[in-house]
């Protein structure tokens, strides 16, 4: 394995990452554990190591023949490449906390369990942050919208950002248009509010919507008053039975 180097990018010096002849890769910070695991896996597989890390593979017993010794060189051989691999792709703070450990499968469990749960907690708060920021592009059909909150509150369940129902379905009140707003008011008034009551009653609305080839009519006078009409001549969303 190559030397640990200072790449620059920018002009910047990168004492975060480490280059070697698998590519430039950022060590382990305290706060990327997730993305970190991911990469040195690659690299310890690589190496044909990741099995003696996660103990799954244990040293050779000695022999005295030719090839119970070349088992056990290599062996011993992947061990300090995985050592070595673990100790490099960690800043100098990290890497502090691995000091006097030169058993691979140690150090391992020393950074999973020291750093894991801190990753998993920054990744969480930037999930909920971004969930908080959705709101529904133009011509994205309700349901989809519904379906990509959905998604984010599915990444935070069981953790102590958790979104409940009611705060998803003020989530989409407060971010959706107001015609939409408009279903959602007649819908409460028919039906339980769930998730799935919401998505059902919106897709038939849609579907309605589509169906009566709604125009936009402006008053010729004031050039204002813009609503929505149907064939019918009926504006705005009727709901089941109008």
């Amino acid at each position: 394995m190559a030397s640990p180097q200072i790449s620059s990018h920018n002009d910047q010096p990168l004492k975060l990452y480490y280059t070697s002849k698998y590519g430039a890769i950022k060590k382990l910070d305290g706060t990327n554990y997730i993305e970190w695991k991911g990469d040195i896996t690659t690299i310890l597989n690589i190496m044909n190591a990741f099995e003696i890390v996660r103990r799954e593979e244990l040293e050779p017993q000695a022999s005295n023949t030719v090839t119970g010794r070349q088992a056990i060189t290599n062996y011993k051989k992947r061990v300090a490449l995985a050592t070595s691999a673990i100790r490099f792709l960690c800043t100098q703070a990290v890497a502090f906390c691995i000091r006097d450990e030169t058993d691979p499968a140690t150090m391992w469990a020393i950074l999973l369990k020291k750093f894991n749960a801190t990753s998993l907690f920054i990744g969480r708060n930037a999930i909920a942050t971004q969930f908080h920021s959705i709101r529904p592009e133009e011509g994205e059909r309700m349901s989809l919208y519904i379906s990509r909150l959905q998604r984010y509150r599915a990444e935070l369940q069981g953790s102590s950002q958790e979104i409940s129902e009611k705060n998803l379905l003020g989530h989409i009140y407060s971010t959706c248009l107001l015609k939409v707003k408009t279903i959602i008011t007649v819908l409460k008034q028919t039906t339980e509010m769930t998730i799935e009551a919401l998505k059902a009653g919106l897709k038939e609305a849609e579907e309605e919507f589509k169906a009566e080839e709604m125009v936009a009519v402006v008053d010729s006078k004031s050039a204002t008053g813009l609503y929505v009409q149907g064939r019918g001549g009926h504006g705005g969303y009727r709901g089941r039975g109008g």
